[in-house]
């Protein structure tokens, strides 16, 4: 998508090695297929899906992959609420299966990408990350979910770090 194909640029720019993980139903790959020509080796691009355990599994062993930003998941806030098991399934259930595969291969550093969307209809903007969370909508759900998650995983693993962003209006 939009913000996955700028921080694989942005990264790949930095020197990094990058391995995009991606099942392609939020997006169109053309976008990446550009990125991985400007940066050649630095970019792999494979075709999965989170919920695949045997394939991220197998990604994880070629690679030793140990940082993960994490921007899958659906993203329509009224598509949510007619698809809710979508939704569970692709925001809340993958999520849950990446953090223990992680857990498994030492990854230490995590980034999610969440939503200011957790807050609701905040009564004060700029919102502070602070504000209580107040989903008004299925995805936004989803999202404090995940960030609950993340917070468990980073908690109980003491030697890793988790970085949640809210983001608003990225494209804006």
């Amino acid at each position: 998508g939009y913000i996955g194909t700028n921080v694989v640029n942005l990264l790949a720019r930095a020197g990094e090695n990058v391995i995009v993980v991606d099942n392609f139903s939020n997006c169109v790959r053309s976008h990446i297929d550009t990125v991985c020509k400007l940066y050649k080796g630095r970019v792999i691009v494979r075709t999965a899906d989170l919920l695949d355990s045997f394939e991220m599994q197998k990604l994880f062993e070629e690679f030793a992959i140990k940082k993960v930003v994490h921007l899958a998941g659906k993203k329509y806030v009224s598509e949510s609420e007619t698809k809710r098991d979508l939704y569970y399934k692709n925001n809340i259930l993958a999520t849950d299966k990446l953090l223990s595969l992680i857990s498994n291969y030492g990854v230490d550093k995590l980034v999610f990408s969440s939503s200011i969307t957790v807050y609701g209809n905040a009564k004060v903007v700029p919102v502070d990350e602070s504000a209580p969370f107040q989903p008004i909508s299925y995805y936004a759900e989803t999202k404090v979910e995940g960030e609950k998650m993340i917070k468990s995983w980073a908690n109980r693993y003491g030697d890793v770090k988790a970085n949640i962003l809210r983001l608003a209006n990225p494209v804006g």
